[in-house]
């Protein structure tokens, strides 16, 4: 039983292996690094969406920190700068009680991924139920909202979302702040939000840079995964209608690495897959 599991997921993970290995290879070999590229200035007048009446960037931060005066169940920090100089936020809410002890539940979390390697259901039992509430682990749920730029909806109902956390009286919204510790990421890229493109500063699509990280906004995203291990991770990346969710869906933009022809992706990592793990192969957690 354990060889078929294990042939199971080699099928279904050695052809995405390769794949992410080509692409590192032949984007350190080929793509123009970052500086060799032209960059569009970033327009004085914001853009908003031509769909509705989007919030602008300039309001964001300002909005966020007078909540964040108000209401103890949200922290804003700065995470690093986008290619073009604006800042990247983070919000954290969650309970004032939770948010004193931020530092310990992230250090916690890091405990329990170490100590699940050896073994997880026990790892993953203690920390949510050892002691009392105030030792207990929360859900971690990180929100990344707006890679794109010119898609303003997904920032806007991120917003919304912490409005509604922060100010919310009324016993679900308790519940939830006492047993999750919310990360959003609110404007992942500001640059083209700003400007009313999908690309940053240096007009790359970011979602496309999260293997070779040769921005400072996808550096940031990948650092706040590495430190936090969030058990529940979001990308909002576009809205439509009617609504369309493809959780394994093929990849839609060209490959990074400008050496490898369009139809080599689909060649190593052929769609659909022909192996996917059945019922009972473990999970990865």
């Amino acid at each position: 039983m354990k060889g078929s599991v294990v042939k199971r997921w080699l099928c279904a993970g050695l052809p995405v292996a390769l794949c992410c290995a080509l692409l590192l290879t032949c984007t350190v070999v080929t793509a123009d690094p970052p500086e060799a590229r032209p960059r569009p200035s970033i327009p004085n007048e914001e853009r908003p969406s031509p769909h509705y009446a989007s919030i602008r960037y300039a309001d964001i931060v300002p909005t966020l920190t007078t909540l964040a005066q108000a209401s103890p169940r949200l922290r804003l920090e700065q995470l690093a700068r986008s290619a073009g100089g604006l800042p990247l936020v983070l919000v954290t809410v969650s309970s004032a009680e939770n948010l004193a002890r931020l530092d310990a539940i992230r250090a916690q979390r890091q405990d329990m991924v170490q100590a699940s390697a050896a073994d997880a259901s026990t790892a993953e039992a203690e920390a949510f139920s050892d002691g009392t509430a105030d030792n207990r682990l929360p859900i971690i749920v990180l929100l990344n909202v707006g890679w794109q730029g010119n898609l303003y909806a997904g920032v806007d109902a991120a917003l919304a979302v912490i409005h509604h956390l922060a100010t919310d009286a009324s016993a679900p919204t308790q519940r939830i702040l006492e047993n999750v510790v919310l990360l959003v990421n609110v404007v992942p890229n500001p640059d083209g939000r700003v400007s009313g493109s999908p690309g940053n500063a240096t007009d790359l699509l970011l979602a496309s840079d999260l293997v070779p990280q040769t921005q400072p906004e996808t550096r940031a995203v990948i650092a706040l995964l590495s430190a936090w291990n969030p058990m529940v991770v979001l990308d909002v990346e576009a809205f439509g209608s009617p609504m369309a969710i493809r959780p394994s869906a093929p990849p839609t933009h060209p490959p990074v690495g400008i050496s490898i022809a369009p139809g080599r992706l689909t060649s190593l990592m052929p769609w659909p897959p022909r192996c996917i793990p059945t019922a009972g192969t473990p999970r990865m957690r």
